[in-house]
């Protein structure tokens, strides 16, 4: 089969292994659309919103910073009700934005990972990467995909053969029963004329061993 390729070695191997099969394809559910986000962009956007929040807390920050309750000390700009309601912002907006730089780093370090695994040049945008692996996932799909209908194809042609080959056996059979039932018939008439034959020349011999038994009665007489 010249259509036979590496792919989809890869995935008659994995046929009968169904959970490293699940988890390749889980593991790369994602990558197509992560292959249409600019990482790097998204990182540096991302220390722009940083440094933008922490302009907005350090401009509503209280003067006094001794002050046991921050709550009720005005920042620089004297107006405690957006003070508060903007230092709710801030520290919020910080602690959001902490746990998005946390999986940035966790997302550098996997990618370093990958570029090291897979042989990638050091400098191979992430979105490159990702989209490798995407198409990657759709070579596997497809492949599996023509190992299946290959499968049901050659299953097919199989189960034709077999109702060929046992059609060809009962022909067969049918023709070998009609030459036994034809050379029995033979056979039997064979036998029949045979037995007419004996029954003939045992009367034939049978008549004059009468005639001879007669003899002694009539000379008696």
């Amino acid at each position: 089969d010249k259509t036979y390729t590496l792919v989809r070695f890869i995935m008659d191997t994995l046929e009968s292994e169904r959970k490293i099969r699940e988890d390749a394809f889980e593991d790369m559910k994602l990558c197509e659309n992560s292959s249409k986000i600019d990482f790097d962009d998204t990182v540096r956007r991302l220390g722009e919103l940083e440094k933008a929040v922490d302009k907005v807390a350090a401009i509503v920050k209280p003067m006094n910073e001794e002050t046991p309750d921050k709550s009720t000390c005005p920042s620089q700009l004297e107006d405690i009700k957006f003070d508060t309601t903007m230092r709710d912002f801030a520290n919020t907006s910080q602690e959001k934005l902490a746990a998005v730089r946390k999986q940035v780093e966790e997302v550098q370090v996997l990618t370093k990972s990958c570029i090291d695994l897979y042989a990638e040049k050091a400098k191979t945008p992430t979105m490159e990467t990702m989209s490798k692996f995407a198409a990657f996932r759709k070579d596997m799909e497809e492949a599996r995909r023509q190992n299946l209908l290959a499968k049901a194809k050659k299953e097919k042609a199989e189960k034709r053969r077999a109702e060929k080959e046992n059609a060809v056996k009962s022909k067969r059979k049918g023709e070998d029963n009609t030459k036994t039932a034809s050379g029995l018939r033979e056979a039997n008439k064979s036998s029949a004329a045979s037995s007419s034959v004996e029954a003939k020349e045992v009367a034939e011999v049978a008549a004059p061993a009468g005639k001879i038994s007669d003899s002694p009665t009539n000379h008696d007489r």
